[in-house]
């Protein structure tokens, strides 16, 4: 995983967990149990494995809904009932779509794919239309994501500067 994919990540995980707090009907709950899932999934996925693609994904959705993958989401809540809804939110997914998720991450992974599902293509995938966790967002708040996401992909560019050539190179004097 390369050093840009997992500061948009991390930065993605910090947006994600204020937005799981901010939760407060049943809906939304499953919303963001849907949404923090699925960034499990991928976090997990994201990390170099010797298993074939298929078997890492059918563990690691096997295993994800668990209280210690979803902790670091409410380090500093003293209440766990947010973190039990998330759980449950989680094992519900899984019971009523687990397949097509696997399926989905399975192709996303897949050596034929020319390129990889994004996050946000997975929750719409997933989140909105398969299991309907989600509401599909009016084209006002899908604007603003855009502006979002072309902070992020212009963030991505920059960290993918190896070396940086100065134009005027500062010479190096041996006398001092």
């Amino acid at each position: 995983m390369g050093m840009e994919n997992f500061l948009t990540l991390f930065i993605f995980l910090i947006g994600l967990a204020n937005h799981v707090f901010a939760r407060t009907s049943a809906q939304d709950v499953y919303c963001a149990a849907c949404e923090s899932t699925i960034t499990e999934i991928e976090r997990i996925l994201m990390k170099p494995s010797k298993k074939n693609i298929a078997e890492s994904v059918h563990e690691t959705v096997a295993s994800v809904c668990k209280e210690k993958t979803f902790k670091p989401y409410f380090e500093d809540a003293k209440d766990d009932s947010k973190l039990q809804d998330l759980v449950k939110g989680c094992k519900h997914l899984l019971d009523q779509h687990g397949g097509h998720i696997e399926v989905l991450f399975r192709e996303s992974y897949s050596e034929q794919r020319k390129t990889k599902l994004t996050l946000k293509e997975l929750f719409i995938r997933i989140c909105e239309q398969i299991s309907k966790a989600c509401p599909t967002k009016p084209a006002e708040e899908k604007e603003q994501e855009l502006d979002v996401e072309k902070m992020v992909d212009q963030i991505q560019e920059l960290l993918k500067v190896e070396k940086v050539k100065l134009v005027n190179p500062v010479a190096h004097n041996e006398e001092l």
